[in-house]
């Protein structure tokens, strides 16, 4: 098996991002002041607290074996939604090679490295931790050859529901309620909030008319694949080709897995999400997460280019891909 980047080429070496120092050029560059890259840095410090209140456990990134200790509480968190164990020697080598500094560094953000293994998920498909699927709506949509995801040179026709393994840098952050369009995600002014205010004052993307232009919430779809792909990628020390939303089954089953972190509440929450697959065509994107509509079931469609003060997204980095046979 050989490693794959997002973009399709193959790479024998994962995808890693670079240093603190690094991070913090990359974020003078894009336009950010010497105030956020030092709330970032102090984050460092204090990142443990952030993580705690996120897992509700001891951090293992302060520990010498952290790195079997994420391992471990990774191949835990699986089987109890799996009902198996999985192989996760790329999971490990992945986690090596970006090193205990740079998770620190991403952990500061809000952000932590989890597997999401290869599996084909359907809708008769039973699984121990799987207490909510995605709605009838999507498994009708799907059957029918509706849905469609990007691809090297355009959208490409999702057959089937299934995953490819890999390391997922995710936002464990929960997304908040709606308070008539002024609330916001915690803590998101490092990572996406000093961003967006930016872009919406250089009017890249729309001003906001409910709540701080920080937030996350009145952006398109059209506007995130444009612009905080991008945005995000900086911050993170990525490219902007390992920047994506996340899948509606990825959106769903990771709340499920990460029972113990603050995103495992999403479904009762009454904002939705962009999510990465098309309906029909690149006009049209499916979001979900809704609680009047399912919680993590709720799965429907918008127009790509109209924003909603009820509506937002959730960026995820993929540290890497293992495709068998390639």
């Amino acid at each position: 098996m050989t490693l794959v980047q997002p973009t399709e080429t193959q790479s024998p070496e994962p995808i890693l991002a670079p240093a603190w120092g690094e991070i913090a050029s990359l974020m003078f560059k894009a336009g950010y002041g010497g105030e956020h890259v030092r709330l970032i840095k102090a984050n460092m410090t204090r990142f443990t607290g952030f993580l705690d209140e996120l897992a509700g456990k001891e951090n293992p990134l302060l520990t010498a074996d952290w790195l079997d200790k994420l391992v471990e509480a990774e191949q835990k968190l699986l089987k109890a939604f799996f009902g198996r164990e999985f192989d996760l020697t790329f999971f490990r080598q992945i986690l090596a090679a970006c090193g205990q500094e740079k998770l620190k560094v991403w952990a500061a953000l809000g952000l932590e490295p989890h597997y999401f293994p290869s599996y084909l998920f359907t809708a008769d498909l039973q699984l121990p931790g799987w207490k909510v699927k995605p709605n009838n709506w999507y498994w009708e949509q799907q059957e029918a050859g509706n849905f469609y995801l990007p691809g090297p040179t355009g959208l490409v026709q999702m057959k089937e529901t299934r995953t490819v393994e890999s390391v997922l840098l995710t936002d464990m952050r929960g997304k908040p309620g709606y308070n008539g369009g002024k609330q916001l995600w915690k803590s998101d002014k490092p990572l996406l909030g000093k961003a967006i205010e930016r872009l919406r004052k250089d009017r890249q993307i729309s001003e906001y008319s409910y709540g701080p232009q920080s937030s996350r919430f009145g952006v398109s779809a059209t506007e995130v694949d444009n612009h905080l792909i991008q945005a995000f990628a900086d911050v993170v020390g990525l490219e902007a080709s390992q920047v994506r939303l996340e899948r509606a089954i990825e959106a769903n089953v990771l709340s499920q897995i990460h029972t113990g972190s603050a995103r495992a509440k999403d479904g009762g929450t009454d904002t939705w999400l962009w999510y990465q697959e098309s309906f029909g065509s690149a006009a049209v994107r499916v979001f979900g997460g809704y609680s009047g509509g399912g919680g993590l079931a709720d799965v429907y469609w918008h127009s790509a280019s109209h924003s909603y003060n009820n509506g937002s997204f959730r960026l995820q980095g993929v540290l890497g891909t293992q495709v068998p046979g390639t």
